[in-house]
């Protein structure tokens, strides 16, 4: 993560309006929770928090449902990073992305 955090504060560094985080995840809310909250405790720009799913059977899914600091994307299968993170990409056309795999 420590990179994607570089670039996250890169990001924020160079006065950017909105950032939307995108962030790749299956069975992992032990590591995502803290994520979250750590990009959310430490980031002032407006920012978008979308998180890809790729069939959790740990508790994530129902996080993702309930936080409401979270756009969640329910893929409900492994899919592959590549293949998570492609449709929110192309749906951002004037924003600056940030990739964290998780």
């Amino acid at each position: 993560m420590r990179g994607n955090a570089e670039r996250f504060v890169c990001a924020m560094a160079t006065g950017v309006k909105r950032c939307t985080v995108l962030i790749a995840t299956c069975n992992r809310l032990d590591l995502l929770r803290p994520v979250i909250d750590s990009i959310a405790r430490g980031t002032r720009t407006p920012i978008e928090i979308i998180v890809i799913d790729g069939g959790s059977t740990d508790g994530t899914v129902e996080y993702l449902r309930t936080d409401p600091r979270v756009t969640p994307v329910l893929q409900g299968e492994l899919l592959g990073t590549a293949r998570r993170l492609q449709p929110c990409v192309a749906s951002r056309r004037d924003t600056v992305l940030v990739l964290a795999e998780r």
